[in-house]
């Protein structure tokens, strides 16, 4: 046998005795964790800095439009995420009903998205805080005016729940609507970072599962 075969047999045989196969296989699976973990830091860590960009772009886009508005873009922001509700159609009811609470019967009462605020002059909720009046409106168009369909589908419909009844009486709401969201989605990087944002939020929760 020539000495570099001997050395490569003796490399061989040194390594087996060594380490065993099961110090491999573990070695292996710890690299795999570090990898895991590494992926993980690195998605939340992405998932702060957008969501950090996605409020500061709300806080911007409110200041713009209503001075004087109480609410916060870091509400709305984890309103909306926790929901995976539309951020764009939230920000446009919100701008159109009463430019953020800062006008009408929604600065009267905080309710922003004028829930409980009828046409006979009635108003059925009020809030210490405007942003308190997020979750309500959020859960009240999901569940009972989406009710599983699409934004689109929901505006196609004329914005009208279940049971056929209007958001809103006003005959130009949707086109209101329709055009208030596609103002941020030209004007602002809000729809962007919020798809963003859902779409970590979704690695993150298959990263951990």
């Amino acid at each position: 046998m020539s000495i570099k075969k001997k050395f490569v047999f003796a490399s061989v045989l040194f390594f087996s005795l060594a380490f065993p196969k099961s110090s491999f296989v573990r070695a292996s699976e710890m690299k795999m964790e570090m990898d895991t973990a590494s992926v993980k830091v690195k998605l939340k860590n992405e998932y702060k800095d957008t969501k950090d960009k996605l409020i500061k772009e709300v806080d911007e886009y409110i200041a713009s439009t209503s001075k004087s508005s109480r609410m916060t873009g870091k509400a709305i922001v984890s309103k909306s995420i926790s929901e995976e509700f539309d951020i764009t159609l939230l920000l446009a009811q919100c701008h159109i009903e009463g430019h953020f609470a800062t006008m009408g019967r929604p600065k009267r009462t905080n309710s922003a998205f004028s829930v409980g605020c009828f046409d006979n002059g009635k108003s059925a909720f009020k809030y210490k805080h405007p942003d308190d009046s997020i979750e309500p409106y959020i859960k009240l168009v999901k569940y009972k005016y989406m009710d599983g369909r699409s934004v689109e589908q929901l505006l196609r419909s004329g914005f009208r729940n279940k049971n056929g009844a209007k958001y809103a009486s006003a005959q130009d709401y949707v086109p209101k609507i329709r055009k208030c969201m596609s103002d941020i989605k030209k004007s602002t990087e809000i729809h962007n970072l919020y798809q963003t944002l859902l779409s970590l939020k979704g690695k993150i929760e298959q990263s951990e599962s």
